[in-house]
């Protein structure tokens, strides 16, 4: 076990607790089957190094992509020595049936033909190590990642960025500052569950994005009235619709319109959720095996800087006159170098994916958009995961 404090090496049979600086380890590699070192270089990825607000999906899907990395470099040194070994079997192979022949044993040849072909064989997968499909093996355990959480937490270690519950759901107090909370709002992005209100918010891309951000269910419920006037008064006003690949996800638009909680008829609608047959698509959601429930995945698989920098890339105009709109003080991130303030976070998905989706409604108003969700996913931190 490496101290991820002093990054002091020692045996399990040394102690639970560092034996330079004391600090106290929570995991048993054994009987856990990952270390505090490991473990906090999954949310320091989940994160992209404390930079953003993560859910437990974002989580698990960096824990996979670890894992698959781990399982993808076994298999490439095991085809790589097997290659190798090819190679020199072949070689063998062939001295061994000239010299059967010479001697005239039969025995000898057939042992060498036998060598030849199987080195032949373990040459070939060497040649074509690179080609294993990631997706073709079993996701990792969701169970395994939250009893690491749980642990974790009850061992009183905080998981400050982690999302688990919606917890915008009142509005800022009296007290305010116009340059904190007053935005002109060129955009509505209405997603399909309430903790990614929190995710968007927290992250700062309401603000980045002059995007007022709420779920299909209203949530949170101070802001709704406040999107019916900018509806009702700006005909021009773009709304962004944001969903799972699941069934209930890919009919948001249908219930958004049937519910009547959003004046929306005649509207523009641009969905940017994702649907099953974009999911192929996406690289990032290989090691998380999809295709076992017919690609019908959480949006939220995909990382935060990934979905900010595809929404953010949607090429809307801004609106003649700005409006201003009230969301919690979200916590203050720091800045990624390189980075600007209109950016939408980045991308931190490691391939490129781009999706349209041309809809059409019963009122016949719904446009199609295309959102890219890619970008590098890898923001450093040990990738083998247990």
């Amino acid at each position: 076990m490496k101290c991820p404090k002093c990054a002091t090496s020692q045996t399990r049979r040394e102690g639970t607790a560092c034996k330079s600086c004391k600090y106290q380890y929570v995991f048993d590699p054994k009987s856990d089957g990952i270390t505090d070192t490991k473990f906090m270089a999954l949310l320091s990825g989940a994160s992209a190094k404390d930079t953003y607000y993560f859910t437990f999906n974002q989580l698990y899907a960096r824990y996979c992509r670890g894992r698959e990395q781990r399982i993808l470099a076994v298999f490439e040194t095991l085809l790589t020595l097997g290659g190798r070994s090819g190679r020199l079997a072949v070689l063998g192979g062939v001295v061994g049936v000239v010299v059967g022949r010479v001697l005239d044993s039969t025995a000898l040849v057939l042992v060498s033909a036998l060598v030849i072909l199987v080195g032949v064989v373990a040459w070939i997968a060497g040649r074509f190590q690179r080609q294993i499909s990631p997706e073709g093996r079993a996701a990792a355990s969701r169970e395994a990642l939250r009893g690491w959480v749980n642990k974790w937490r009850a061992a009183e270690r905080p998981i400050e960025r982690l999302l688990e519950k919606p917890s915008l759901d009142r509005a800022p107090g009296p007290y305010r500052e116009s340059d904190i909370y007053d935005y002109g709002v060129e955009r509505i992005l209405v997603v399909q569950h309430d903790l990614l209100v929190d995710l968007f918010v927290k992250n700062n891309f309401h603000a980045d994005q002059r995007a007022l951000v709420l779920s299909e269910n209203g949530y949170p419920s101070y802001l709704l009235s406040h999107a019916k006037r900018l509806l009702q008064e700006r005909a021009d006003l773009p709304v962004l619709l944001l969903h799972d690949a699941t069934p209930t996800g890919t009919r948001m638009r249908e219930r958004l319109i049937a519910s009547g909680l959003l004046p929306l008829s005649g509207r523009q609608l641009i969905d940017a959720g994702l649907f099953p047959k974009d999911v192929p698509k996406i690289k990032a959601l290989g090691p998380t095996v999809p295709e076992a429930t017919a690609f019908a995945v959480p949006v939220d698989l995909i990382a935060f800087g990934a979905l900010a920098g595809g929404l953010a890339g949607l090429a809307l105009a801004p609106p003649p006159v700005p409006e201003s709109v009230e969301h919690p003080q979200p916590p203050q991130r720091p800045a990624e170098p390189g980075s600007t303030g209109s950016d939408g976070g980045g991308a931190s998905s490691d391939s490129s994916f781009e999706s349209s989706h041309d809809s059409s409604g019963d009122d016949g108003a719904a446009h199609g958009g295309s959102a890219d969700f890619g970008g590098s996913a890898d923001f450093g931190g040990d990738a083998d995961f247990g």
